[in-house]
């Protein structure tokens, strides 16, 4: 092989290692809201979970000034949901720890969600389903639990000190807002 080759091949590398960053900001990290529930979800109390009802009512209330709304609020106190190992369509999860938190971490959400391209015109998918854990010894934190239902309602962090979904928890505040002109 000679030199021009290889001066082609690296720098066609180097274009396409561009090109897919590029992309990946455009489609995936560019979108505060990355994906949308078609219908409300149920949000489910699971039995590991030491959140007091007030508590998940003040969070949903949140929510609820920005047009997002869960259908029912169910506590599983016989794991009937909870221990389901399938994720069931159309629900929220609200656990304790059962170890998936990481250790830098006081919560996590995981979502199943869609990827559709096209998706009003917003490059974001459908919601499926989302599992939050939250340690119990911090689920009373205020904003933590808001946080949480803020990534299971479809957003990513916002790097906006005092947004709700900035992603330290001491410099989060109860602001909320798609862009900065709001």
């Amino acid at each position: 092989m000679n030199y021009k080759n290889i001066l082609f091949i690296t720098g066609s590398f180097i274009i396409g290692l561009g090109i897919g960053k590029y992309l990946k900001y455009k489609i995936f990290e560019s979108n505060f809201q990355t994906a949308l529930w078609k219908k409300e979800p149920a949000l489910i109390i699971c039995n590991s979970s030491a959140v007091k009802d007030n508590r998940v009512k003040d969070a949903t209330l949140f929510w609820e000034k920005y047009n997002h709304k869960v259908s029912l609020i169910h506590r599983d106190e016989t794991d009937t949901i909870c221990g389901n190992k399938n994720k069931i369509k159309g629900m929220i999860l609200l656990k304790g720890n059962e170890g998936n938190i990481p250790n830098d971490s006081l919560g996590t959400t995981n979502r199943l969600s869609t990827l559709n391209l096209s998706y009003n015109d917003n490059k974001i998918g459908e919601m499926l389903f989302a599992s939050i854990e939250i340690y119990n010894e911090y689920i009373d934190l205020d904003l933590l639990l808001e946080h949480e239902l803020g990534h299971a309602f479809g957003y990513s962090h916002l790097e906006e000190v005092n947004h709700v979904m900035y992603p330290e928890f001491n410099f989060m505040g109860d602001k909320f807002y798609l862009n900065k002109k709001e």
